[in-house]
């Protein structure tokens, strides 16, 4: 064999023996990479964050995976990563597969804290990294997402800033009634007066210009009541606030009903010349005027001296002057008159 024979021979040797290397480098390590995908069985769920829930959503799904095994893979390892904003999240972290396998099950959860906006949205977001097991292939797998709607929930309350209202007799005035909304979302608030038919019994008259209150999410509104005291009388009377969601019933959720009382006070600012009014049906006792007691009854008192102080004093000493002349007077002349009758 001349030189160059050998050359050639020596050429085709190194090459088969690179090829042959790649071959069981390839073969050692699955013959390329593994076609790995997560599907969630939920693209969208709605949680409810009203205090007292628990705010968790549970998703499920599979993890499929196709593999060009060889005879050193003995395992495909799916590690499983899950985000929600900025919320808690559990799960499913890892995922084996062997030779018989091509589908495995997984689930997690997300927990959305209470009171969260109901304008917020909500993403799940599922990814992952797979890895032969002996082996040196890896790879990253698609990610998968699925919506999280944050369901509506209403709350108000009503809150008035003064103990009473105050009025005079034929008096126009406004009550201000503040809405407070407790909800997650943008609310509008109906107001009415439970008891407007026995106020106008009363004489008293209400009227609400706006009865329906918008008020944003976690806000106050004030709403306005105009109150009439056109024929009322004097006394103390209870105006019966109610409201609920508007919003609410237009969605068809259960709305919050909230009650609200205030005291309103009829006073006469009339002058004291003035005669009390009379009440026909029911005239009022006309109480007896007291004189007015001296706090200290003492301060003027003098005692009396006999002939001191006014013309009491000179006739009580006649009296007594002639009371002792009859005394003495009676039996002196008892005496005399037996004497004589003796001689």
């Amino acid at each position: 064999m001349n030189m160059r024979a050998k050359a050639v021979l020596a050429v085709i040797m190194v090459a088969a023996s690179i090829w042959t290397a790649a071959v069981v480098s390839r073969t050692a390590n699955g013959v390329g990479g593994a076609a790995v995908t997560i599907q969630l069985d939920q693209t969208e769920q709605t949680v409810n964050v009203e205090p007292g829930s628990s705010g968790v959503l549970l998703f499920t799904g599979n993890v499929s995976a196709q593999v060009p095994w060889s005879p050193r893979i003995q395992y495909l390892l799916v590690n499983l990563n899950y985000e929600a904003n900025d919320w808690a999240t559990s799960g499913t972290s890892v995922v084996i597969f062997t030779r018989e396998d091509t589908l495995m099950p997984f689930t997690c959860t997300v927990k959305v804290p209470p009171m969260t906006s109901h304008h917020e949205v909500g993403t799940l977001i599922v990814s992952g990294t797979w890895a032969y097991q002996p082996g040196i292939g890896s790879g990253e797998v698609n990610p998968v997402q699925a919506v999280i709607i944050i369901e509506q929930f209403f709350s108000h309350y009503l809150s008035y800033g003064s103990e009473y209202l105050e009025m005079e007799k034929e008096d126009v005035s406004n009550l201000s009634v503040n809405v407070h909304n407790q909800g997650n979302g943008r609310d509008r608030i109906a107001i009415e007066i439970a008891n407007e038919a026995e106020l106008s019994r009363y004489g008293i008259y209400t009227e609400i210009p706006e009865n329906v209150t918008s008020v944003r999410e976690g806000g106050t509104s004030v709403a306005e009541i105009m109150v009439e005291t056109r024929f009322a009388r004097i006394g103390g009377y209870q105006i019966m606030i109610h409201s609920w969601s508007h919003a609410a019933e237009l969605k068809q959720a259960e709305p919050r009903h909230y009650n609200l009382s205030v005291e309103i006070r009829i006073v006469d600012q009339r002058s004291p010349q003035e005669d009390p009014p009379i009440d026909d049906e029911d005239p009022p006792e006309e109480e007896e005027e007291m004189p007015e007691l001296d706090p200290d009854p003492q301060k003027d008192y003098e005692p009396y001296v006999p002939g001191e102080g006014g013309s009491f004093g000179p006739v009580l000493i006649v009296a007594v002057v002639i009371a002792a002349l009859i005394v003495i007077a009676t039996p002196l002349t008892i005496a005399i008159v037996v004497f004589r009758k003796r001689r």
